[in-house]
């Protein structure tokens, strides 16, 4: 075999592998389904809604009310935003929400998602997290069906699906785009779990 061929092969191969043979292997090769333990479930453990955020103002109000109203027990509720260098007035939207209990964390200058999720995740108090875009609103019952899976000693991480609204955002990207990546990514998940 020549090494240009072979070369081809194995760029073949890698890029393939992501998107074909690995999901086929994690949908063939996988343990047991998650089966919840039966009895008396505990009281609610403490929950940390962490929530980054870079100009979000025109998702904020609407995300906070959301994440007031889940069917949770509030005082098991704890929701932090991070404030990652915004300049559209997402602070002061955040700040309106302290006497129903949501703190505000800030960034003065942006050092991106991923320092704004550690900064969130060094500041919370309650054992469990639970991260959600400004943009992501949740079902009602999103955070009572996360929770339920960590009774198990066995389960260290819950995750949710990922659904999109059927609107075209500022981006361009079209909703039967976005949907089908998710889906996918929502099915290999499922398989990996």
């Amino acid at each position: 075999m020549s090494l240009p061929l072979a070369i081809t092969l194995i760029a073949g191969f890698l890029f393939v592998f992501p998107y074909v043979t690995y999901a086929f292997v994690v949908r063939f090769f996988r343990p047991r389904r998650y089966a919840p333990p039966l009895g008396t479930p505990p009281p609610f453990p403490g929950v940390s809604v962490l929530i980054p955020a870079h100009n979000e103002a025109r998702h904020l109000r609407g995300k906070l009310n959301n994440t007031l109203n889940l069917d949770y027990p509030p005082d098991r509720l704890e929701i932090i935003v991070c404030s990652d260098g915004s300049t559209d007035g997402t602070d002061g939207i955040v700040e309106g929400f302290a006497s129903r209990g949501v703190r505000l964390i800030r960034n003065d200058e942006r050092s991106g998602k991923a320092a704004a999720l550690n900064h969130l995740i060094r500041v919370s108090t309650q054992p469990i997290v639970v991260f959600s875009d400004a943009s992501a609103w949740l079902d009602p019952t999103a955070l009572r069906r996360l929770v339920a899976p960590l009774r198990d000693p066995l389960v260290g991480v819950s995750v949710a699906r990922y659904l999109v609204r059927k609107s075209r955002d500022e981006s361009g990207v079209s909703p039967a785009t976005e949907s089908a990546y998710w889906d996918f990514e929502a099915k290999l998940r499922r398989e990996e779990s």
